[in-house]
């Protein structure tokens, strides 16, 4: 992540870029990190989630719970997903979903990119960074697809169909 975060920062010296870091996370060892990749205009911040939600123009997520954040901010993102390959091999053995981020299994088709074990790149990764961050169509109908999916949740009794939907589809 930190990769595309510099090619970015490289090809676009304006932008700037907010890191959300998990309580699980040591802020020594993300920095450790952090060191052998120079960026300019990079803030760490700790249990700030909403607030950065809430000025971000785009994300990049790890799949979990934060893309249905994301979805609730109607912020474009996309999705990355790396694990040990025998973990993602039982994975694939056990699940049947088509999707990992919670937008997608939601919404029942692709409304935010998922790039999963090699197809997670850096050069992946950018060329859809660049178009949710400069293409204007291609963000604006995913911002729309987004609040459907939040209007839909918004529903009475929304999430129990969703849960009945889900296990319809992939269960």
């Amino acid at each position: 992540m930190l990769d595309v975060c510099r090619a970015l920062n490289q090809t676009h010296p304006g932008l700037f870029f907010n890191i959300n870091k998990a309580k699980t996370i040591d802020l020594s060892l993300l920095k450790g990190i952090m060191a052998g990749i120079p960026l300019k205009n990079l803030l760490v911040v700790s249990d700030r989630t909403y607030d950065l939600l809430a000025v971000s123009h785009a994300g990049l997520a790890v799949s979990g719970t934060v893309t249905l954040e994301t979805m609730l901010f109607q912020l474009p993102i996309l999705v990355m997903y790396k694990v040990h390959p025998l973990t993602y091999f039982i994975f694939k053995s056990l699940a049947r979903v088509p999707f990992i981020s919670l937008p997608n299994l939601i919404a029942g088709q692709r409304v935010v990119r998922e790039f999963i074990q090699d197809k997670s790149t850096p050069e992946n990764v950018l060329r859809e960074a660049e178009q949710i961050i400069f293409n204007q169509a291609y963000r604006k109908k995913m911002v729309q697809q987004l609040a459907g999916i939040k209007k839909k949740l918004g529903q009475k009794g929304v999430v129990r169909a969703i849960a009945r939907e889900i296990i319809k589809r992939y269960g």
